[in-house]
């Protein structure tokens, strides 16, 4: 089995310590800005926007072991790396450069440029990709999801398999629009599979294999959407006040709200279970939906959660929740864990 959390979305939490939530697993004492993990097992993978790529041992007290550094050298990086785990090697992608490939126990094995994409990952004997490209509206950009295949070293096209469209950015005046809520896509690779959730779609899960071909939309339940409250605009703008301390910065654009929150805010497979984190909150929790891979609703519960969060970094193994918290009294990264009930 494969498994890689492809743009899942980011958080992380900054707590003190008396507030920090769930049972502490790790100091990431080598990371500055973790903004990717995967948790497989006994082990943890740990992106860095040094760039650098580490990997720990939950078992006892061993040293994080160093994947990928800084610099332009074999199995070295520029920018941020995405990263994705398979049965016999780990994969990490530099955007709009190159591909690598390391042994499970972290050794370089491989690397080859693939051109300008904006995610890239292997799935079966071919890659899944995304380009950014000029939208079908003017001023509008799309992204194709495509699935290619490497021959003759070039990445070669074979089939579109899904289009996402993101909106013109609107002006009111001279300031540009930022919208503080809004849709998103968000796609995983998964036993061979791709999988593509689309928040503007509702509770709905594109499935296809390493070929593009498609073997339906699972639909979980048609979702009643809830309103965005005044109270969440009144907290949103006093968190931007107090964080940004720089009214220049915070006038900059019209903050704009929909009048209902999307379907969902993040999405997750492990095993045979699809995840869907949504709006609802209570308690410092946020509302998941699990339901199987041909769409059969299981339950719904809840994962930690903190009010305010800029960015929120998570992985699901085993039906258990990872996250990364910031400690500030520490001054130091934590991973957390906690079981989804």
């Amino acid at each position: 089995m494969n498994r890689v959390l492809v743009y899942i979305g980011l958080v992380i939490l900054t707590l003190g310590v008396s507030s920090l939530p769930g049972k502490k697993l790790l100091s990431l004492t080598e990371s500055a800005w973790p903004f990717q993990i995967i948790v497989e097992k006994d082990q943890v993978y740990v992106a860095d926007n040094r760039p650098m790529i580490h990997y720990y041992s939950l078992k006892g007290s061993k040293p994080a072991k160093q994947l990928v550094r800084a610099g332009e050298g074999p199995g070295e990086a520029i920018f941020p790396s995405d990263i994705a785990l398979f049965p016999d090697y780990i994969f990490a992608y530099q955007t709009n450069w190159k591909v690598m490939y390391f042994s499970r126990k972290g050794d370089f094995l491989k690397e080859f440029r693939v051109g300008r994409f904006r995610r890239i990952c292997p799935v079966g004997n071919n890659f899944m990709a995304i380009k950014t490209v000029a939208g079908q509206k003017t001023g509008s950009t799309g992204y194709e999801y495509s699935i290619y295949s490497y021959e003759n070293k070039e990445m070669k096209y074979k089939k579109l398999v899904y289009y996402y469209e993101l909106p013109p950015q609107a002006k009111k005046g001279n300031k540009p629009d930022y919208k503080v809520i809004h849709d998103d896509v968000f796609h995983i690779i998964y036993d061979n599979k791709v999988f593509i959730a689309d928040s503007k779609r509702g509770l709905f899960v594109d499935i296809f294999d390493s070929n593009g071909k498609d073997f339906g939309r699972v639909h979980i339940y048609d979702f009643e959407p809830v309103k965005v409250s005044e109270e969440s605009k009144k907290k949103f703008f006093e968190y931007i006040d107090s964080s940004s301390g720089d009214d220049e910065i915070t006038s900059m654009y019209n903050y704009v709200f929909p009048e209902y929150y999307p379907a969902f805010y993040r999405f997750a497979v492990d095993k045979n279970k699809l995840y869907f984190l949504t709006y609802l909150k209570k308690d410092n929790k946020r509302e998941v939906i699990i339901a199987d891979w041909k769409g059969k609703f299981l339950k719904r519960t809840w994962v930690p959660w903190v009010e305010n969060a800029v960015f929120f970094n998570f992985s699901i193994w085993n039906n258990k929740f990872y996250y990364v918290i910031e400690n500030e009294e520490a001054d130091e990264w934590e991973l957390h864990v906690e079981d989804i009930k």
